[in-house]
């Protein structure tokens, strides 16, 4: 009940590259052709309308029409198996993910899930999570100088195996060998290079803090003067930029798979370059005194206008080094219409402020003293994300767009921030 379908879809918005990917190889009607090869992607994927994308690759009959058309409340979805909060479970389980894969907060979401809907005091006894560093379906290989991305996280290994079997051999076989004993979470630490436990997910320990977005109005890129603060904003002005489909954000790095680009890379890079665009703001804390781990979900509230009925808006939450570069540690997006729910649309008004949450995802990292958090806004993330075409129409089978003049609000009145949990 996330409406993030196959991981495929953030906030509203279909994760077009990885999308496409998938639905290329597994989305034919009838399973006849499973075609991995579709050339060019890079320039396929900015045709418009993005319906008619893999007939365009030569595909035939596709899912990919019923997945971007159906609404998120279409009975059709029902038949996948998706978890609600009405299912109940009599199943011990171990659920194993990345912090860089697509779908590691809907991991945690149905360990935490099956914890409290199990039927019976063994299944909600035995419900454990492993989570790595590492991106989808890479948790196993990773070793003692693993890289994720750009970036070496150190000693990322784990006895998975060894643990799968021992867990079998409890379960199976009824071999008394303590592996039920192992702590309820096991998760990697990004960037310090170590593994940690807990008993719950987010762990007992972590505390919320909230980062206000504050400016002097001039936000945009990395040359501008955002700020996030843990001070209240009393009376600012706002910042502004233009989003313009033809020209979107690229994507960089980040939780995506599936794509069949080789060129696609997933995980952790510098973001320098995309941050020196003006249509992005960017919001940069000062040097921390001492670390900072942020361990649990994230959560971004922004106050927004635009001139367009409908847009998107991103976040990117980054890790500053003394360096000056810029690491990625999660990022998401909504599409403006929903922010009232999946089930409805509600479509924006020239001049009036919009309340949007968004959800940032989860994640375990840490940040060294003299490092600085950040946070990039703007309204695209492409092709990781589908282009909003500003228009308020279905967007999936249109060809023109608008341009779209965006507002994020930061005062006493409408406040905008992200909630971290920090353990200490």
């Amino acid at each position: 009940d996330s409406y993030k379908y196959f991981a495929a879809y953030n906030g509203g918005v279909a994760k077009l590259a990885s999308a496409l990917g998938w639905m290329s190889r597994n989305g034919d009607i009838g399973m006849n052709d499973r075609s991995t090869n579709i050339p060019n992607k890079s320039q396929l994927l900015r045709q418009l309308p993005s319906i008619d994308l893999l007939r365009k690759a030569g595909l035939g009959p596709n899912y990919w029409d019923d997945f971007l058309k159906r609404s998120f409340t279409d009975p059709w979805w029902d038949k996948m198996g998706y978890t609600t909060d009405q299912d109940t479970f009599n199943t011990p389980a171990i659920h194993v993910d990345g912090w860089y894969d697509t779908g590691v907060s809907d991991t945690l979401r149905h360990f935490n899930r099956m914890r409290s809907h199990g039927m019976s005091v063994e299944a909600r006894e035995n419900q454990f999570a492993i989570i790595s560093p590492g991106t989808h379906c890479r948790s196993e290989g990773l070793g003692k100088d693993a890289m994720v991305g750009d970036v070496n996280v150190g000693d990322a290994s784990f006895p998975y195996w060894d643990t799968y079997l021992k867990w079998f051999d409890y379960w199976l076989k009824g071999k008394d060998n303590g592996v039920t004993d192992m702590p309820k979470v096991q998760y990697h630490v990004t960037r310090r290079e170590t593994w940690a436990n807990a008993e719950q997910w987010p762990p007992a320990a972590s505390t919320r803090v909230k980062y206000f977005l504050r400016s002097g109005g001039k936000a945009n890129s990395l040359n501008g003067d955002g700020v996030l603060s843990q001070t209240p904003p009393a009376q600012e002005p706002s910042d502004r930029f233009v989003y313009d489909p033809g020209n979107p954000v690229p994507s960089k790095g980040g939780s995506f798979c599936c794509t069949g680009n080789p060129d696609d890379r997933p995980g952790i890079f510098d973001q320098t370059e995309i941050e020196r665009r003006d249509d992005v703001l960017v919001y940069t804390s000062a040097a921390l005194d001492k670390p900072m781990t942020l361990t649990g979900p994230l959560e971004g509230v922004l106050h927004v206008s635009s001139t367009a009925k409908d847009t998107d808006f991103t976040l990117k939450l980054v890790d500053v080094q003394p360096d000056g570069k810029a690491y990625n540690i999660q990022e998401s997006i909504i599409r403006a219409r929903y922010r009232g729910g999946f089930d409805q649309q509600v479509f924006m008004k020239k001049g009036d402020v919009y309340r949007l949450t968004i959800d940032l995802n989860d994640t375990a990292y840490y940040l060294p003293a003299g490092h600085k958090l950040r946070l990039e806004v703007s309204s695209s993330n492409f092709p990781h994300f589908e282009r909003n075409l500003n228009t308020g129409g279905r967007n999936y089978d249109e060809t023109e767009w608008v341009k779209a003049n965006n507002t994020v609000h930061h005062n006493s009145q409408y406040p905008s921030y992200i909630m971290v949990f920090v353990k200490e």
